[in-house]
């Protein structure tokens, strides 16, 4: 997360110089908007002891099944080399608007099941979650 915000800080930086007034105001908004981050990842961190937090958009009905500790398990492209004790930030998303609602939970996956004959993929994962939180807006 943080490698992403520094590749970003970096093609900003080298704008050209005919933008610097938009470029300056952006700067500034991308170092508050890194800072916020960072305390809020630190802030998590202590609380909860979490190594890593994954951030993931989750739509409907599955988001609400969560919310409701009606479904305590997530099936996901491996693409982030999830692993037991990693944190997961579930995150409301509508996709016909493209943009994330208000609610949020947070989890710790307890166990993750990959490669194996009763999934069929390859690059797929169940992992088992407990849930931390549940709010609005963690991020």
């Amino acid at each position: 997360m943080i490698l992403i915000f520094l590749i970003f800080f970096n093609f900003i930086f080298n704008i050209s110089k005919q933008n610097s007034r938009r470029v300056n105001n952006l700067r500034e908004i991308m170092f508050k908007q890194t800072i916020e981050t960072l305390r809020w990842s630190l802030n998590l961190y202590k609380k909860f002891k979490l190594p890593l937090i994954h951030q993931l958009k989750t739509e409907n009905p599955s988001f609400q099944m969560i919310w409701e500790k009606k479904k305590l398990f997530e099936i996901r492209e491996n693409d982030r080399n999830f692993q037991p004790g990693d944190g997961l930030l579930l995150q409301e998303y509508n996709p016909l608007t493209k943009q994330y609602l208000k609610r949020d939970i947070l989890c710790r996956i307890r166990y993750v099941l990959s490669n194996s004959k009763y999934i069929g993929k390859k690059d797929v994962v169940v992992m088992s979650l407990d849930i931390l939180s549940r709010g609005k807006n963690h991020a």
